[in-house]
């Protein structure tokens, strides 16, 4: 009877201490949940295969979440007050940006690496967030600080966002969009729209990954950057003359070079015939355009001169190889014919494919016929919403 009674108690401690530490461990669940318990761990994380910085294993938790009217008080209605609560972490970190659009200028100067994104795209390629802001570099006073987004950080990835800066009417100064000054820095599925300076890809290392950018004068210029455009859409606005590029790169640079791999060109807006592949901001100019399909856009001479009185020609290196369409036919000035395209590593560094997400990683057709990877385009016509592989932004 003793030992029946014996057993019972132990049966009963045994259950409440059972009880005790469920109870225990739900409370400290509850402690350690995400900011915000209705945003899916699957739907932030989303890609990172394969980064070493933004490996989904890894990934911060809790998570910093942005959302237009939030009442949550750990959520932030901004970007960039999400982006100033980052002085109080520390280590990798990841902002989820919910659906909205977003009308705001961005400064990112954080150290260590951090990812911003918003949500998957739709079937048709439409991103859910917009970051939009109207500021040219005449009244900003330099073209850094008219940025929409300016990017001032090693180790950083942008997924699935649209950036624009709507200043004016497309023709008044010089208006950034996105402002890249860092290495290892990734941009993917994102799209990019101004009229002229679009992207500065000033210094670093830099891929844009199935991203769309748009412009009409210089939309894609810098100086000392290594920037690898990887299946990029390549809008081209109405303007007078439009070239894509403007490489400021100096002659003795032993960095500085914009290499475009599978990209598709078209006129949106722009008339058979009055875009280039590029012109030179400075004499050292290294651009190349490889496996890409032009469309009629493009002007048979190719290259631009910088402008009749100072052409800058001299020492460029303008490069071509496997390109296809129209647009990539006739006599091109200052042209360098390349044997071979130029391969991921030369350009984002040996070590590339630990922090180039997987999933947006370069691929390079050395047969020299088109690849599948670019849309093929009829002349003079532009592609349908829904045969792009990347969604077109609106001002």
């Amino acid at each position: 009877m003793l030992y029946q009674l014996w057993v019972a108690c132990l049966i009963i401690a045994h259950c409440t201490l059972s009880i005790s530490s469920s109870h225990i461990r739900r409370a400290r669940q509850v402690n350690q949940s995400p900011v915000v318990s209705s945003t899916s761990r699957s739907e932030i994380n989303g890609d990172g295969k394969g980064s070493r910085f933004f490996n989904v294993s890894s990934f911060p938790s809790p998570t910093i979440i942005v959302r237009q009217n939030t009442t949550h008080p750990k959520e932030f209605r901004t970007i960039q007050s999400a982006v100033n609560s980052l002085r109080n972490r520390t280590g990798p970190q990841v902002i989820y940006i919910h659906d909205g659009v977003y009308r705001e200028q961005v400064y990112i100067d954080y150290d260590p690496p951090l990812m911003i994104r918003g949500r998957r795209p739709n079937k048709s390629g439409q991103n859910f967030v917009t970051l939009v802001f109207a500021l040219g570099a005449k009244e900003a006073k330099s073209n850094e600080a008219s940025a929409t987004l300016n990017v001032l950080k090693n180790d950083f990835g942008l997924y699935f966002l649209n950036v624009i800066n709507e200043h004016g009417t497309g023709t008044d100064t010089q208006a950034l969009a996105l402002n890249a000054k860092g290495d290892r820095q990734g941009y993917y599925n994102c799209a990019f729209k101004s009229f002229q300076d679009t992207v500065r890809a000033y210094r670093g290392i830099h891929i844009f990954s199935r991203c769309e950018i748009s412009g009409a004068v210089d939309f894609i210029f810098g100086r000392d950057a290594n920037s690898w455009f990887e299946q990029v859409l390549i809008p081209i606005l109405k303007g007078s003359k439009e070239p894509i590029t403007a490489s400021g790169r100096h002659l003795n640079d032993t960095s500085g070079f914009f290499v475009f791999n599978n990209a598709t060109i078209y006129g949106d807006g722009a008339l058979p015939g009055t875009a280039y592949l590029g012109r030179p901001w400075r004499e050292g100019a290294k651009v190349a355009f490889q496996n890409s399909n032009l469309s009629d856009v493009i002007n048979p001479d190719g290259w631009l001169a910088w402008n009749p009185s100072d052409p800058r020609t001299e020492f460029v290196q303008f490069q071509e190889c496997g390109n296809f369409g129209p647009g990539a036919q006739g006599k091109r000035l200052y042209d360098t014919p390349l044997a071979s395209p130029h391969l991921p590593e030369n350009i984002l560094g040996a070590d590339y494919l630990n922090w180039v997400d997987y999933t947006y990683r370069p691929i390079v057709n050395t047969t020299n016929t088109p690849t599948t990877n670019t849309l093929k385009l009829k002349k003079n016509t532009n592609p349908t919403l829904a045969a792009r592989p990347r969604r077109q932004v609106s001002l």
